[in-house]
């Protein structure tokens, strides 16, 4: 009996490895170098920061509660006090973290963020929600880290981030 064809991995797709290389490109090792100092001033707070940034997430969209209801999001004292929330936030913050340590290998990087597309998806997440995170993730860390966060590293990580939602939108569907 011949082999049932298996369909080709749209991961590995050699058409999809090409433009994620372009991708990688896309990133000068000078906008890398910038995105990753950002990372070094979060990482030692990271679970706090994350927490703040989902507490103001849900301030400025309310409608993104809707896509937590396993956490309470009933104010932001709760938030911050609930443990379930900080372990969602430091995960979320985590994650980011780890494709911007990894970002000297986008071929990584863009199974990870396929990866979480495909976990997202299963939660109907839209390509919008990431857009959303994007805006109050680069507004919380302006207001939160000052000086420290110059014009250029707000354009590398916005670069960044542009392209992180790219690519989890091409796992979501719309």
């Amino acid at each position: 009996m011949p082999a049932a064809a298996v369909a080709p991995d749209p991961v590995y797709d050699s058409a999809k490895q090409a433009e994620h290389l372009q991708t990688a490109a896309a990133m000068e090792s000078s906008e890398v170098a910038l995105v990753q100092g950002v990372w070094q001033q979060v990482k030692p707070k990271k679970v706090h920061h994350g927490v703040e940034v989902l507490v103001k997430l849900f301030d400025k969209y309310p409608e993104t509660k809707d896509r937590f209801p396993r956490l309470d999001v009933s104010s932001p004292e709760a938030m911050r006090g609930n443990v379930r929330m900080q372990a969602h936030a430091g995960r979320v913050v985590s994650q980011l973290g780890a494709l911007i340590e990894d970002l000297d290998n986008m071929s990584l990087v863009n199974e990870t963020i396929y990866l979480l597309g495909e976990n997202h998806n299963k939660r109907k997440v839209q390509a919008k929600d990431f857009e959303k995170f994007n805006t109050v993730f680069i507004e919380y860390l302006k207001e939160t880290l000052g000086g420290a966060f110059a014009a250029d590293a707000e354009a590398a990580l916005s670069k960044f981030m542009g392209i992180f939602a790219s690519k989890m939108a091409e796992n979501l569907d719309q």
